[in-house]
This record gives structure tokens, sequence and C-alpha cells, in this order.
């Protein structure tokens, strides 16, 4: 395996990835190989924070000059509602990302309903009009789930261990569970 290493400069934009634990993220990597093909002056870097100092290191991160933004990931994607966040993110009761916006002011969001849908689209699957069963609803579940109710005319089910669940816009759904997905009444797609 070839590492490439990116020089680090007085003005390195600076990116973490926050969670407990991150040893398993492979966002860093992923990443810092963009940053360096594109000819980004950045570097993204893990942070391990427990949830007691979330908080503290979050707000510490953003007290500094050359960070430009943070990735939620495990546990603390619902514990950063000290911030304004996108309605994304307040639908999906979740966040997985947090940026600098021009005006100095920090958001949360979550683009991990977004980045579904534009890869149906990449792929020539369009979600409009189509029936979806989304069998889970946790935190990158809920996001997807947003995001396809936000298509237009597309009728999206959520199933969920417990049997029901209730819906972003806040509307209680009985759902299937996955050993009866076979009996929804839509066309099912077999590999």
């Amino acid at each position: 395996m070839t590492t490439q290493h990116q020089l680090i400069t007085g003005s390195t934009r600076l990116f973490g990835v926050i969670g407990d634990p991150v040893e398993q993220v492979p966002a860093p990597s992923m990443m810092n190989s963009l940053f360096a093909r594109l000819g980004i002056d950045a570097v993204l870097v893990p942070v391990h924070v427990r949830p007691a100092r979330l908080a503290a290191v979050v707000r510490g991160l953003q007290s500094t000059e050359n960070v430009d933004g943070l990735l939620i990931t495990v546990p603390h994607k619902r514990a950063v509602w000290d911030w304004p966040t996108s309605p994304t993110a307040a639908l999906s009761d979740g966040a997985n990302a947090m940026r600098c916006a021009r005006d100095d002011r920090w958001l949360a969001d979550n683009f991990d309903g977004e980045g579904f849908v534009r890869g149906l689209h990449a792929a020539g699957h369009e979600p409009q009009g189509r029936h979806v069963w989304l069998v889970g609803a946790g935190g990158a579940g809920s996001a997807i789930a947003v995001s396809l109710l936000s298509v237009p005319n597309s009728r999206s089910a959520i199933g969920t261990s417990t049997g029901c669940t209730r819906l972003p816009n806040g509307s209680q759904h009985t759902s299937r569970d996955a050993s009866t997905a076979s009996q929804a009444p839509w066309p099912r797609t077999s590999r």
C-alpha cells in the first residue's frame, strides 16, 4: 500500500471527525487522499471524545480560527443540539456534520439522506413516484427517510424492529418488519 503524505503548513485548514471510538472510521484516510489529489490544503483528523467531554471539545475546536468543519459519528449524532441545526438534522433527529458558515456561526447538519438520494439518481434509480421500503430508522435511516419524503410523489414506509415508527413529519406509521417485507403492496426487486 502506498502512503501519500501531504505537507501541513501554517495555512492548512483543519477538519475533525468526532466519535467514541474513532479507530474504525475510514473518513480521515478517504478525505485526506481526496484533499491531496485535488490540491486542497486541508487535513481531516480523528478526534476521540467521550460523551461527557463533547460540548467542551466542540466549543474548543469551534473557537479556533483554522477549523472549518467537524464530522460527527457514534455516539454523538444526537448530542449536538446545543448548536443550531438544519431542517434535515432536526427532522432526522441527528447530525453527522457541523460546519462554520460565512458569518462564523456553526450549523449542525445531516447529509446521509441527501447523499443516498444523489446516489440513487447517479445509479439511474429515480425515487420520484416510487414506493420505497426502508428498513431501519436509526441515524442514517432517519436521514434517508427525510430525504426520500422530500422527493415529489414518493411513498416511503419505514420498518423498524419494533414494528412502528414515528415518521420525520411527526405522523405515526405502523410498519411490517423485515420478515413480512415480501407482503408489501408494491413490486419488489430481487438481486
